[in-house]
Parts: C-alpha cells; structure tokens; sequence
C-alpha cells in the first residue's frame, strides 16, 4: 500500500518533530551542573561525557580517573559529568569524600543498584554484615589444601600456571574437588558471575546510569538470568540438605542459618545444633542473596588480589624474598601451623596486599546515590535526593600527592609512619565508612592463606605467554586483566 504525500509529509513532520524534542531535552539535560555553578567536560549527544565506556574504549575506573586528574589540576574540590543524560557528582576532595562514605553516610545509604527480590532475588543482600572470620578459618584451611595440590599439579608442565583461575573459593563449604575442576557447575557460574561481557557489563552500568524506573518496568536483572538461577537452585538445595542432615560447618552459610532460624548469630565460636531454633527474620531468599554477594565479592577479592600479588611479586624479586622470609619466620614462632594469630602477625605481607589494592583496586570506581538532599560542606552546592555520585578511587590511588612515584610497587608506602602522614581517606582498596566492601576480611584473608601456600613452596616468576605491558578488559566491571597472566613456578626444597 502506497502513502499518499499528505502522509508522507505527515510522517516526515513527526519525525522532524520528534528528533527537535529530543535534541531540546539533551541540551536541557546538559545544563544541570552549570546551572549549580560547578565545572563538567563539555558533553556530547548521546552518551555526554560517558562515550569511551560505551565505546569500550575505557574502563569505568580509567574514565573516573581522568576527570579526576583534569579537575585536580585546575584546582577544582569537585566537579560534575554526564552519563547520557544522567547527572554524575565527582568528588575530589578528600575531606568531602570523607563526608559523603562516613560521616554524612546517612546521606549516602545507596550503592545504586536496584532491590527487586520478585525479578532479582540475588539482589537482596546486607552489605555491612559482620562475619567471624576466626570462626570460618578452619574452613579456609581446608581449601588452602586444594589450592596446594592443584599447584602442585600445575608446576609440572611448561605451559605456565594462572594463578587467578585456580584460586578458589571457601564460601559455601565446597568440597575440594570443585576448586581442582576447573569444570564444575560452580565455578563456571562463578565466573560468569564476576568476569562479564559486554551484555553484563551493560545490564551493571545501566543500573547506575539509567533511572531505575526503566529496569523496574523492563523487569531486567543486573545479574543474569542463567547464573541467577544456578545460585538460587544450588544455595536452596544445600541450605536443605543441611538442615534435613543436622550439618553443621564453620562457614558463612552457618551463620546465616543461624540468622533464619534463630535470628541472632551466637555470640562464641561454639556451634548449637540448626534444628529446634525458633524462625528468625532473614528469608530464603535473603540468604541466597548474601550467600551470592559474599561469594562474588570475595572470590573476586581474593583470586584478583593474589594474581596482582603474584605478578608484582615476579617482577620484585627482592620484595618477593622479604615476604617468603617474614612467613617461614613467622611460621617457626607457631610451630609450623599456619593459624589466624599467625597470619596477624605477618606485618610486611599485609604491606603487600595494601600497596597491591592500591596499584590494582578491585572497584577501580566507588558508587553512591544520594538518598537525601545534601549540601557540600565548604560550599553553596546541594546534591539533590537521587543524583548519582562516583568515587574515582583508581584516580586518587594513582595521585603523586598521596603515594610519590605511584606507577612504583612499594609496600613501605604502608609502614605505621607512612600512613600517618597521609589522609586517611587516600586508600580505598576496600571502600570506607558502613558500607565498606561486605566481602573485604574474607576476600583479604582468603588472599592472605593463597599467597603464604604460593610463597612458603614455591618461587615465581612470569611465564614468557604473559602479554605485557598488562591491558585491562574493557567490559569488565571490576579490574582484570584482557588476557590472563600466566606464571613459572619453581619447587623450594626445604
């Protein structure tokens, strides 16, 4: 059927018509933080100022970090950008930054992401959650076993061991035999869990920068769909098989038991028996949701934290020796047994893992929404209920105000005297304030037990199939590597 020209002109008109609206709310939208007084870089149709991380031609954390070093240089304590057309606030001051993750955190409640337990049941969690982690230390041990065995395994060929692969992951109680197959169930949806594509990493950014009205309305999960499934199915199986069987393990799923069947944590290290506790308050589905959290946020601590570790270490030797010496020394003080006192007593390893998190944050960007109208101390400007604010964490870990020489591996940046004469708020390898990284002491010691295994059998240095210099994957949420860094090991003879 043929239009007739009045329809096409129609057609035409409303098209035309459409595309001026459209060009009206962009240059509208893209007045916000003028008219508040503060600086932006000049945005651009459609993305604002977020092209290169629709384009993959940044990270996230990199994109953060150059606003950073372009406002700091013009002396600016904040500044604001644009994705598309959504407001970002961008800190620069650490006082500020100080306020808006502790002492205003009232103000700042939100990480942004959206809490829908019908359409994304892995979304209902509890960030400041306190763990115990003596109580679960037993089990990291026994992980620490399987690690050991699966090194043992892969120093024998000549192709290079990726460290990051084959850490794993101690939060449910796996049996060892799920970290030495690199196949099973678990650890596949584990790492699709953290290591997104291009399709993830849009589903995660989109809850950031787009109203959430949209997902809401969509009924779109941050998390997919097949490993959301995976985790619900396989959670809810082993919360009833422990419970049907009386079993009881020091791990994190013990003490969310005890959550939805007491409704407390028990306030020793001495495990009651599950069944004849009366209901608590946490759901199913809660637990499930932090069972995910927990696991997500550790494993990606822990098997990044080592990798970065190991691949600093390589290349330090000496720093290297430092950390092998201060274990074996350690170790000798507790008759050879690797216990939680023993791993509080090495000093210069807790070094390392700080200046690693430093070099390689985990979340090279922090985000926070604004729950309430908030004025900036030290000036006029409110940050209206809503607007999305970024941490550049990545920008300022990499600030030579804060750490001279930062492309430089040096734990000393970590000494008591070093600390001191820094702010307090230019580390945040984990976040600050209450809703500091819910995953960060498990993921931290999990790094902590996988890097005394490494260091105490093994000497490492880089396997020649290592692309440097290291190139970050673009589509990655959190900081990994575009190809993995593949390791030599060399058996110590004691």
């Amino acid at each position: 059927m043929l239009l007739s020209d009045d329809i096409k002109i129609d057609l035409i008109g409303l098209v035309v018509a459409i595309a001026v609206v459209t060009l009206a709310y962009f240059k509208w939208s893209f007045t916000y933080w003028q008219k508040k007084g503060l600086q932006t870089l000049p945005p651009s149709i459609p993305c604002g100022n977020a092209a290169d991380i629709f384009l993959g031609r940044k990270i996230l954390g990199e994109f953060f970090r150059d606003i950073y070093f372009h406002f700091k240089a013009k002396g600016a304590r904040h500044a604001g950008a644009y994705a598309v057309t959504k407001p970002v606030y961008v800190p620069i001051d650490l006082d500020i930054i100080k306020c808006i993750l502790q002492s205003d955190f009232q103000h700042f409640q939100s990480h942004g992401t959206i809490v829908d337990e019908e359409v994304d049941p892995l979304s209902v969690n509890l960030f400041n959650m306190e763990e115990k982690m003596k109580m679960m230390f037993s089990t990291l041990l026994e992980t620490s076993e399987g690690f050991r065995d699966l090194l043992e395994e892969s120093c024998k060929g000549s192709a290079g061991v990726n460290i990051k692969e084959v850490a794993g992951s101690v939060i449910f109680g796996l049996s060892i035999s799920s970290i030495k197959d690199p196949k099973a169930e678990f650890r596949k949806y584990g790492q699709k869990a953290v290591n997104l594509d291009l399709a993830g990493t849009i589903r995660v950014l989109g809850q950031l920068l787009f109203p959430h009205s949209i997902w809401r309305f969509f009924k779109i999960s941050a998390v997919v769909p097949e490993v959301s499934d995976f985790f619900t199915k396989t959670i809810k199986e082993t919360i009833e098989y422990r419970e049907k069987n009386n079993i009881i393990r020091r791990d994190f799923m013990h003490m969310l038991l005890q959550l939805k069947n007491k409704g407390e944590i028990e306030k020793d290290d001495e495990l009651g028996e599950i069944r004849g506790y009366k209901s608590g308050t946490m759901t199913l589905n809660e637990i499930v949701a932090q069972c995910f959290v927990f696991f997500s946020a550790g494993f990606e601590t822990s098997s990044s934290t080592i990798n970065f570790a190991a691949y600093e270490l390589a290349t330090n030797p000496e720093i290297q020796t430092k950390v092998r010496e201060e274990i074996n020394t350690v170790l000798q003080r507790y008759d050879n047994k690797l216990t939680y006192e023993a791993i509080n007593d090495m000093n210069y390893l807790e070094k390392v893992l700080s200046e690693t998190l430093r070099k390689y944050p985990i979340l090279p960007a922090l985000f926070r929404v604004c729950t309430k109208n908030y004025q900036v101390p030290g000036s006029d400007l409110i940050i209206e209920k809503g607007t999305t604010v970024m941490i550049p964490v990545l920008g300022i870990h990499f600030d030579p105000e804060y750490f001279t020489d930062p492309e430089k591996f040096d734990p000393e940046r970590f000494s008591e005297e070093n600390k001191a004469q820094r702010h307090s708020f230019s580390w945040l390898g984990f976040g600050e304030g209450p809703r500091i990284c819910i995953g960060m002491r498990l993921g931290k010691m999990q790094a902590k037990v996988g890097l005394i295994t490494l260091l105490k059998n093994y000497h490492i240095t880089l396997n020649r199939k290592t692309q440097l210099p290291l190139v970050y994957k673009k589509t990655a949420s959190t900081l990994m590597t575009n190809s993995p860094i593949c390791f030599d090991l060399h058996k110590i003879v004691n």
